[in-house]
This record gives C-alpha cells, sequence and structure tokens, in this order.
C-alpha cells in the first residue's frame, strides 16, 4: 500500500471510484488496469472468468482464474507480443509455472493480446 499511496501523492490526480484519464481510483491502483479504447481504470476482477473443468478432466490441466492468474498473462502476453523476455519471480505455488504453460497453449492455439501496439 505505501507504493500505492505514494504513487497517487505525486500524480496530483484527485480520485474517484469511477476513475478515468484525469482521476485515479480510490482503492489502489494495483487493483485496476488502464483500458485505452475506454479511456478508464477497469479492475482487475471484471475479467476473471468463471471456473470451468478441463474436458477431459485431467488434474494437471486445471486452471483456476483468479486476479494473478488474469493480471499475470496479460501481461506475458504483453511483453511476449512485443518481443521482450519475461521472467516471473515469486515463492514457491504462486503459478508462476503455469501462467506460462497456459499461456503458452492459448498462443498456440490462435489466442493474442489485446493490446493494439506495443509502443517502441
Amino acid at each position: 500500500r505505501g507504493r500505492d499511496e505514494f504513487v497517487k501523492s505525486v500524480s496530483g490526480r484527485t480520485l474517484a471510484a469511477v476513475a478515468g484519464k484525469a482521476k485515479l481510483p480510490k482503492d489502489s491502483i494495483y487493483d485496476h488496469y488502464f483500458d485505452i479504447d475506454k479511456a478508464t481504470w477497469i479492475p482487475w476482477t471484471s475479467l476473471v472468468t468463471e471456473y470451468k473443468p478441463p474436458v477431459p478432466f485431467k488434474f494437471s490441466a486445471i486452471v483456476v482464474p483468479t486476479v494473478d492468474t488474469v493480471r499475470n498473462t496479460f501481461f506475458l502476453n504483453h511483453f511476449l507480443e512485443c518481443k521482450h523476455t519475461v521472467m516471473f519471480v515469486g515463492e514457491s505455488g504462486t503459478a508462476k509455472t503455469l501462467t506460462d504453460l497456459h499461456s503458452s497453449s492459448a498462443r498456440e492455439g490462435g489466442a493474442g493480446c489485446r493490446r493494439r501496439s506495443c509502443g517502441g
């Protein structure tokens, strides 16, 4: 929370429940992403889909969508689309390998990043 408060204090922008270009979200900015097309901050929770068991059921193929897996997959896809290398770090059991494997299989199936431009 310290970094979140610092960013908000130095930004000079007001806080709002529904934030846009000129306003930041009242709750943590790390719980949101900025949608360029809509010019607004949107909670990561809005991208979390309902869990659907894999068919045929295979324990190693279980992927439970959470804010962390959605956010990590979003950034992984964006950086790879822009041809940047990516390294996930974190404690054991935080779905680093799972995110990579799940994202790789989605890319092979034709799914792409929703970003329009990599910007350099």
